[in-house]
């Protein structure tokens, strides 16, 4: 299976300890909410961060069908996007 993604689309892969450094409020939103090890940022110019959040659900959707992940095993994480008030989760 092969993941289609637009163009456009930039996703970074930003560690934990990074993302302390880079965004404070986005760790104060998902500090007691998750475990993590990684955050993918995504980015995608003319679409607003709800849309681009959407579009990386869509695509883990797909690639947990793919042969990165054993028959069972499901992808493990929670999609965030920013708002003018703070972040919301997905």
């Amino acid at each position: 299976m092969i993941v289609q993604t637009p163009e456009e689309l930039k996703l970074s892969i930003i560690e934990l300890d990074e993302i302390k450094k880079y965004d404070p409020d986005l760790m104060k939103f998902v500090k007691d909410l998750f475990d993590f090890k990684f955050i993918i940022e995504a980015a995608f110019p003319k679409k607003n961060n709800r849309k681009t959040a959407e579009e990386l659900a869509v695509i883990m959707s797909q690639i947990q069908q793919s042969h990165l992940f054993e028959e069972g095993e499901g992808f493990k994480g929670r999609f965030v996007y920013e708002e003018k008030n703070g972040y919301v989760l997905l």
